[in-house]
């Protein structure tokens, strides 16, 4: 099912979460390859090549399903691609060392062995593809840590929880002898993350990877209604990309895109994970903060426009990103709407942009 829904959902989102669609593909091959399992102990040729055969495989691709959830980490919350080609040529190292192993293992019997009754035995050295799992989901959750600016905190959440089942069942597997559980939970572990990608699918703009409108404005009303029960405010920021449509109608829609993307990304690199982006149309985004200071939101905005002018000129691009941003912190006294915040923050936008405008002009 997660497969199937993955599959027929064509928006661009889906290639972030090719390394996922794989999991779920390999997940699947690995139950079939359980039931294959289960003739253990059923005398017959034929009953007695499916389990070994199954066992081997099981064996043989065993680590990658915690190879690709660690990739997937990685991916996520980096983009070195660099650091992600090591990673993946570690792993292709542990792959060929762990099928040399299941392979010798077929004559020193040092994992498991079946016996003349077609029975499966725990080897010696069972535990070492345990202990390679531990390791591998060790090293998700310090990716995940370290790049949990990058996620939001549902999603952190979900990542957080991902190996919880399948340790579990690993635990449990150990204590009952002869039991089939990781696999089922590792099916929970997958479950959970797809809701969260259903979750990004709804109320995501999937060019940018910011929330869409349709967030930012049941968002807002939440945090007004936060503030008027609890006194805690907030601030926001109304940004606009000066010229959109000139980099479009010279350059093309495709480098408009990039040029938007671009912007996403420094507004992302400047806030907080408690902080809210959101495209708030074509080419405009804003920023719900958790600032009350109006000096500190001030500070922010300043921070934001030299991120922009690092950006162009670090980045040889053909374009130049210019911003005018409106901003204010949210008075409760005045008892405003979500659209009437919203309405101001547009107003001052404008008024920025036509003073920069006018300045220029001069």
């Amino acid at each position: 099912m997660i497969y199937h829904q993955l599959k027929i959902n064509d928006e661009p989102v889906k290639n972030r979460h090719d390394i996922f669609i794989k999991m779920v593909q390999l997940i699947m091959c690995l139950l079939i390859l359980d039931i294959g399992s289960r003739f253990d102990g059923y005398p017959g040729s034929l009953f007695e090549i499916v389990n070994r055969v199954s066992n081997f495989a099981i064996f043989v691709l065993s680590p990658l399903q915690a190879m690709l959830w660690v990739y997937y980490i990685k991916v996520q919350g980096s983009q070195d691609p660099l650091a992600l080609r090591r990673l993946s040529n570690w792993f292709k190292g542990i792959l060929f060392g762990n099928l040399g192993l299941s392979i010798a293992n077929l004559k020193y019997q040092w994992l498991y062995y079946i016996d003349g009754a077609n029975v499966y035995h725990r080897g010696p050295y069972f535990l070492l593809p345990v202990g390679l799992t531990l390791i591998l989901t060790l090293l998700a959750y310090w990716y995940a840590i370290n790049y949990r600016d990058s996620f939001t905190k549902k999603y952190f959440r979900a990542l957080m929880l991902f190996a919880v089942p399948p340790l579990t069942c690993i635990f449990l597997q150990y204590q009952i002898y002869g039991s089939s559980l990781i696999l089922a939970g590792v099916v929970m572990s997958q479950l959970m993350v797809f809701i969260n990608i259903q979750n990004q699918r709804v109320y995501t703009d999937f060019l940018t990877g910011v929330y869409n409108r349709t967030k930012l404005e049941s968002y807002l009303n939440k945090r007004i209604k936060m503030t008027k029960r609890k006194g805690k405010t907030f601030s926001a920021i109304l940004v606009d990309l000066d010229d959109f449509k000139h980099i479009n109608d010279t350059l093309g829609h495709d480098i408009g895109d990039i040029a938007l993307g671009a912007t996403a990304a420094i507004l992302k690199s400047c806030v907080r994970i408690d902080d809210m982006i959101a495209r708030y149309g074509g080419d405009e985004f804003c920023i719900v903060l958790d600032i009350e200071d109006p000096v500190e939101l001030e500070n922010m905005v300043s921070k934001i426009q030299g991120k922009i002018l690092s950006y162009n000129e670090q980045f040889n691009s053909p374009f130049r990103l210019e911003l005018s941003m409106g901003y204010a912190v949210y008075d409760p006294s005045f008892n405003m709407t979500a659209d009437d915040f919203q309405r101001l923050i547009d107003l001052k936008m404008y008024q920025e942009k036509r003073s920069r405008k006018s300045q220029l002009i001069s």
